[in-house]
């Protein structure tokens, strides 16, 4: 691509990121909801699914109101670090489940999540494959066999916390961990 051609494209990109800004003010703007912004939102929600959407414009999108938007944005695996962190702030525990399983999400982020008061939170960090096994090491203990199940189904595992879980008073933590250790 030449320096022309890319030009043309940054362009073109801040132009709809100006768009897309603009339409966020007007939603946020507006009592009711109208097939103007249902468009929007359909085209949002589109952006925020497709791994090839720029992360610029992800992190304008982690912005919105709209709570399936949101996730879709955080489990992109093109959004950053930056708009991780943003989203592991949410309110939202859907929103937090995805940002929890999402590789791109940082460690300090995965050891704060594992401590989230939501089972579904911290099951969440314990399915991510960048988990590092000191925390997992902690949920080997949570309260909720969900998670503690999730722990045994992550690769990162050693034979030790397997064993550990084999012992569990849940019968699919046990099951699960059994068949991982005979494996």
């Amino acid at each position: 691509m030449t320096k022309r051609e890319l030009t043309k494209e940054l362009v073109k990109l801040n132009q709809t990121i100006v768009e897309l800004k603009e339409e966020l003010n007007k939603i946020k703007s507006k009592d009711s909801v109208d097939n103007d912004s249902n468009e929007l939102i359909y085209s949002q929600n589109k952006l925020s699914l497709d791994n090839n959407t720029p992360d610029n414009i992800l992190h304008i999108l982690a912005l919105t109101d709209v709570i399936p938007i949101r996730c879709n944005v955080a489990k992109n695996t093109n959004t950053n670090v930056d708009t991780l962190i943003l989203l592991s702030e949410d309110e939202n525990i859907n929103v937090l489940t995805h940002v929890a399983e999402n590789i791109n999400t940082p460690i300090d982020i995965l050891i704060k999540l594992s401590k989230h008061c939501d089972w579904q939170v911290r099951s969440s960090v314990a399915t991510n494959n960048n988990t590092p096994l000191e925390i997992l090491e902690v949920l080997v203990d949570d309260t909720d066999y969900y998670v503690r199940q999730q722990v045994a189904l992550n690769p990162k595992t050693t034979k030790d916390i397997l064993i550990k879980l084999s012992n569990d008073s849940n019968k699919n933590v046990k099951s699960i961990a059994f068949e991982r250790l005979n494996k």
